[in-house]
């Protein structure tokens, strides 16, 4: 699962960055944190050339059909930054 969106990474317009949860941190029954990495594109995560490192805080629903990384993602979205970004 990644996101692929526009970036405006210090004042540089990036129409195809590309972010992914990269790990986990947490106890299943507590606060879970995901690290999200934003790349300038795909090819760039390939290479391991994070741009910016999110962090995002949720508890995981154990009730939910979702997966923890699925759950991580609606987060994610939910996020500002990844405002109007696409499933990739």
């Amino acid at each position: 699962m990644a996101l692929s969106g526009p970036l405006l990474f210090r004042g540089i317009s990036l129409p195809s960055a590309y972010a992914r949860v990269e790990r986990f941190h947490g106890d299943q029954k507590v606060m879970v944190r995901a690290f999200v990495s934003t790349y300038a594109s795909a090819e760039a995560a390939v290479l391991g050339n994070e741009l910016t490192v999110d962090l995002v805080e949720f508890t995981y629903d154990l009730d939910s059909p979702l997966t923890l990384n699925a759950q991580a993602y609606g987060k994610v979205k939910e996020l500002p930054q990844f405002s109007g970004w696409s499933d990739c």
